[in-house]
C-alpha cells in the first residue's frame, strides 16, 4: 500500500513547531486549543485551525484528560456458599450454592388472581415460588 501523499496546504515542520511552541507556552499551558485559537484570533494572529491544533497535540501525545482519573475495581458479584445447615440465611434459597442440586422453578401468576394464560400479555406479571426443602421436586404455590 502506498503512503498517503502530503497535501499542498499542510503545515511545514517549522509551522508545526511554532504552533506547538505557542500551545506549550506559559501563557496557554492550562488552556484548551479552542481557547488558544480564539485568543490568538482576538489578537489578530492565525497560526492554524482549532482542529489542526488538536491534531498536532494528539500526534505528540499531549491530548488527554489532565485530571487524575480513578480506576474502579471490577465488581465482584457476591456468592453465598452454604456448607452446612444454618450457615447462610437468604430469602431466595434457589440461588444458594451447596453440595446438592436445587430443583425449584418459578411460576407466573397474573396480577388479578387468574391463571397467567387467561390474562392479557401486556398486564404486569409477578413471579413466585416456595421451596419447602432443598430436595423438593417442585415449588409449592403460596
Amino acid at each position: 500500500m502506498r503512503p498517503r501523499p502530503v497535501p499542498e496546504r499542510a503545515l511545514s515542520a517549522t509551522e508545526r513547531e511554532a504552533v506547538l511552541a505557542e500551545l506549550r507556552s506559559e501563557r496557554f499551558v492550562d488552556s484548551s486549543p479552542a481557547q488558544v485559537w480564539a485568543t490568538l484570533l482576538d489578537e489578530g494572529r492565525y497560526l492554524a485551525s482549532e482542529r489542526t491544533m488538536y491534531r498536532l497535540l494528539e500526534a505528540s501525545g499531549e491530548v488527554g484528560e489532565r485530571r487524575d482519573q480513578l480506576t474502579h475495581p471490577p465488581y465482584e458479584r457476591p456468592e453465598l456458599l452454604a456448607e452446612r445447615p444454618n450457615e447462610v440465611w437468604s430469602w431466595d434459597i434457589t440461588k444458594l450454592k451447596g453440595p446438592a442440586l436445587v430443583r425449584c422453578s418459578t411460576r407466573r401468576a397474573a396480577s388479578n388472581g387468574r391463571p397467567a394464560h387467561h390474562d392479557r400479555p401486556a398486564r404486569p406479571m409477578s413471579r413466585w415460588a416456595r421451596c419447602t426443602r432443598r430436595s423438593s421436586p417442585w415449588p409449592t404455590p403460596f
